[in-house]
C-alpha cells in the first residue's frame, strides 16, 4: 500500500475544499493588521514597530480564512441544508424566550433594511492568537456547536468586517466583549458595559434604576474622539465615559453597541462570581469557622461525585481548591446545610443557586423575574435585560470556544512558530469539514474530523 506524502493529501484537500486563505501582514505586537487606512503604512502607529525586516519581508503575518465560500458549501449538502432549515421553521413567541429568535433584538431585525457603513480597523493589545469562532444560528440548538459545525476565520476582526459588508450587500468573555466594543472597563469613571454616569469619579447609583448607555450615546462619544485633537484630550474622553474609540465590527448596523453583548454565563458565574463568594466563605471572612471545615466540605464532595453518573458531571477533585459550576448549583445546597454560622449567607448561596439554574433553562417566559444578588458584581444587574434582548444565557456563552482553544493548544508543539503551528492546524480541519460538506462524504468521514480533533497535525 502506497501512502502519499503530507504536503500531496494537504495540497490535494486544499483543491477540493476551495478554500484559499489569505495571508495579511500584521504589526509583530498584533497591535493592528495593515489592512484599510493601515494597508500602505511602513510602521505601527501605536508600537512604532516597522512592517518589514531589512530583508523586505513581513515581520509578522496572520492567515485569514474567508468565510463566504464556507456559507457557500453548506448548500451543497442535502443534510446539513435541512438542518439549517431549523430557523425558518421556528415559531416565535411573545411569551417565551427559547433562542435568540426569540429575543427583542431579533424581532427588530427583522424589520430594518440592512445598511453598510465605511470600513473600519481596530487596534490589538500585544501577541494573541485569539480565534474569531462563528456559530451558525440557523443550525439547531443540539448540534451548533459541535466541533464540525463552528466556522474560524481568523483572528484579527478587519477582514471579517469587509467580509460582513459584502453578505450585507446581496455576525464575550467580558474581556473580548471589552475589546470587541473598544471600552476601557472598570478602570473608567463610566467604565461599565451598560452604564452612564453622572460624570463624577464613584457616583452612587440605584441599581433598580440605572442610567444606561444606549446606541446613540456610544454614537455621540465615537464623534467626540474623533473630534479631539491630542491623545490628552482623548484620554481624558475615555476616562470619563469608558469608551476608547469605534468598535471592532461597525460596517453592517445589525448591532446595538449598548445590548447586543450580554455578559458572557461562563465567565460572569463560574469563573468570577462563584470563585469569589468561595473565597469569602474560606474562613477569612463572613462564613465558615475555619479552613479545616473548607477540607472537611471537598473531600465530602470528592466522596459524593463517585457515585454520579458521568452523563451528568465529570470527574471533579477536591473543591477546597477549586469551585466548579455544577458543585455550586447542585451539590453545595446539600453540603453547605447548616455549616454557616448565621443562615442568611446559606439562604442567599441557594437563592444564587436557583437564579443561575432558571438561567440555564432551554426556555423562559418574559415573567420570569431573575431577582438580583446581593454580591457588588455588576454584571448581574444586566443579565435578566441580556436574555430578554438576545435569548437565552446558553446561545451566547463561551463554552464551545473554551474547547475548542484546548483543541488548538492540545498539541501545540512548536516553541519557535506557535503562530504557524496554530494557523496550519485550524487551516487543515477547515479543509476536512469543508471537504466533508462540500460533497456530503457522511457521518463515516464527519469521525475522521473527531479523529483528527485527537491527534497532531504537524
Amino acid at each position: 500500500m502506497t501512502l502519499d506524502s503530507e504536503w500531496v493529501v494537504v495540497h490535494r484537500l486544499a483543491l477540493l475544499s476551495g478554500i484559499e486563505p489569505q495571508n495579511i501582514h500584521c504589526c509583530i505586537q498584533s497591535c493592528i493588521a495593515y489592512t484599510g487606512q493601515y494597508v500602505h503604512d511602513e510602521r505601527c502607529p501605536f508600537c512604532n514597530e516597522g512592517r518589514y525586516t531589512k530583508h523586505g519581508h513581513p515581520q509578522r503575518t496572520f492567515m485569514y480564512i474567508p468565510l463566504i465560500p464556507q456559507l457557500q458549501a453548506l448548500f451543497h449538502n442535502p443534510t446539513i441544508i435541512e438542518q439549517m432549515a431549523y430557523r425558518h421553521n421556528f415559531v416565535q413567541s411573545d411569551r417565551l424566550i427559547r433562542d435568540v429568535f426569540d429575543g427583542k433584538w431579533y424581532h427588530k431585525l427583522r424589520s430594518r433594511h440592512v445598511v453598510v457603513d465605511g470600513p473600519h480597523d481596530r487596534r490589538r493589545g500585544g501577541p494573541s492568537a485569539t480565534p474569531i469562532l462563528l456559530q451558525n444560528f440557523n443550525l439547531p440548538p443540539q448540534i451548533r456547536t459541535r466541533l464540525e459545525n463552528l466556522i474560524c476565520v481568523g483572528s484579527f476582526l478587519a477582514p471579517f468586517d469587509d467580509e460582513r459588508a459584502v453578505l450585507a450587500d446581496g455576525d464575550g468573555d467580558i474581556v473580548a466583549i471589552e475589546k470587541l466594543l473598544n471600552i476601557k472597563g472598570h478602570n473608567a469613571i463610566q467604565g461599565v458595559q451598560n452604564i452612564t454616569g453622572h460624570g463624577k469619579p464613584r457616583p452612587s447609583l440605584d441599581p433598580r434604576h440605572l442610567p444606561l448607555h444606549s446606541h446613540q450615546s456610544y454614537l455621540k462619544t465615537h464623534n467626540k474622539l474623533q473630534s479631539a485633537t491630542t491623545r490628552t484630550e482623548k484620554a481624558a474622553i475615555a476616562k470619563q465615559t469608558g469608551i476608547r474609540g469605534p468598535p471592532a465590527l461597525r460596517r453592517v448596523e445589525s448591532l446595538d453597541y449598548s445590548k447586543s453583548f450580554p455578559y458572557e454565563w461562563m465567565h460572569l458565574f463560574l469563573e468570577n462570581i462563584v470563585p469569589t463568594l468561595v473565597n469569602l466563605w474560606t474562613g477569612r471572612f463572613k462564613g465558615l469557622d475555619s479552613d479545616d471545615i473548607w477540607e472537611e466540605i471537598g473531600a465530602e464532595t470528592v466522596g459524593a461525585i463517585k457515585d454520579i453518573p458521568a452523563a451528568f458531571v465529570r470527574a471533579l477533585g477536591n473543591i477546597a481548591h477549586d469551585p466548579w459550576g455544577f458543585w455550586f448549583m447542585y451539590l453545595a445546597p446539600i453540603i453547605l446545610k447548616d455549616r454557616f454560622e448565621d443562615v442568611k449567607y446559606y439562604d442567599h448561596m441557594c437563592e444564587l443557586a436557583g437564579m443561575m439554574k432558571k438561567m440555564l433553562q432551554f426556555q423562559l417566559t418574559h415573567e420570569d423575574r431573575l431577582s438580583t444578588c446581593t454580591l457588588p458584581i455588576h454584571g448581574l444587574l444586566h443579565v435578566a435585560s441580556g436574555i430578554r434582548f438576545c435569548g437565552p444565557v446558553w446561545t451566547s456563552w463561551t463554552f464551545y470556544m473554551e474547547r475548542y482553544c484546548g483543541f488548538l493548544q492540545a498539541h501545540l508543539h512548536s516553541r519557535q512558530f506557535p503562530w504557524s503551528n496554530i494557523s496550519r492546524r485550524v487551516l487543515y480541519m477547515a479543509y476536512l469539514t469543508q471537504v466533508t460538506v462540500k460533497y456530503d462524504l457522511g457521518e463515516d468521514f464527519r469521525f475522521l474530523i473527531h479523529v483528527c480533533a485527537c491527534l497532531s497535525i504537524n
